[in-house]
């Protein structure tokens, strides 16, 4: 029968089996953890750089949005679309989600928001390269035309225009884009605050960001009044917008 000491280093053996396994299983979890906790600060440094993407889309389209609405309370009753529809200047440059970005979307398996973003950078991008060409067209009639009357303090001028003329047809063509231009301002901006407001939601109940946006107010320094924005058309870009994100 073997003796105590065999039996001796038959436990030793055993309980330092168990001690390495411990240990290794033990590194082996603290491991796995850590790599969990980078996936998860990788996913939600993604899921930021995402959401400020799309609130700055949703900023640029408001500020669009504003503009058009206050040129057509000065003259949209009493003038032709292109009249009264100022062009823009120092339009956004581009914005574009990243690969990396709309991956991290795809794994929190959410249809309606990713099918809801997918284009949201491309509707961005697209818009201002039209209002680039409307600018170009407005200067076209301006540069073709004969004015007759001019108003300063409105920035209303009266064209003699014949018709059939290439005159004509360029207005007729500024006009269509115009109309065609503030339909898609009240239009992708209000589809732009949707998109902002369901990624913020899924973004809570996934990460547990706690991230709220107060809606958009123009800057109280930054506001004008009637009479001053009647002598002064607005034909850049409009005044700021305030925003408030809370964090806790």
């Amino acid at each position: 029968m073997p003796g105590s000491e065999f039996w001796s280093a038959i436990t030793g053996a055993v309980v330092g089996g168990l001690i390495a396994f411990w240990i290794q299983n033990k590194t082996l979890v603290e491991a796995r953890n850590e790599r969990s906790s980078e996936r998860l600060q990788a996913e939600k440094a993604l899921a930021y750089s995402l959401l400020f993407k799309v609130i700055k889309i949703y900023n640029n389209l408001e500020h669009i949005r504003r503009h058009v609405d206050k040129q057509q309370t000065l003259h949209g009753e009493t003038t032709r679309p292109s009249g009264y529809l100022l062009a823009l200047a120092n339009l956004p440059s581009a914005i574009e989600f990243s690969a990396d970005e709309m991956s991290m979307l795809l794994s929190i398996e959410n249809d309606d928001i990713f099918n809801s973003i997918l284009s949201l950078d491309s509707i961005h991008n697209s818009i201002m390269p039209v209002w680039e060409l409307y600018a170009a067209l407005r200067e076209k009639v301006k540069m073709s035309s004969q004015t007759i009357q001019f108003d300063p303090v409105v920035g209303r001028s009266e064209i003699e225009v014949e018709n059939d003329s290439p005159l004509a047809v360029a207005i007729f063509e500024a006009d269509q884009m115009a109309i065609e231009l503030a339909r898609r301002a009240y239009v992708d901006a209000t589809e732009a605050k949707q998109v902002m407001e369901k990624l913020i939601a899924c973004f809570r109940a996934k990460f547990g960001f706690t991230i709220d946006i107060v809606d958009a107010k123009d800057s109280t320094a930054n506001q004008v009044a009637g009479d001053e924005i009647r002598h002064a058309p607005q034909a850049a870009w409009p005044e700021m917008l305030s925003y408030t994100l809370h964090y806790n």
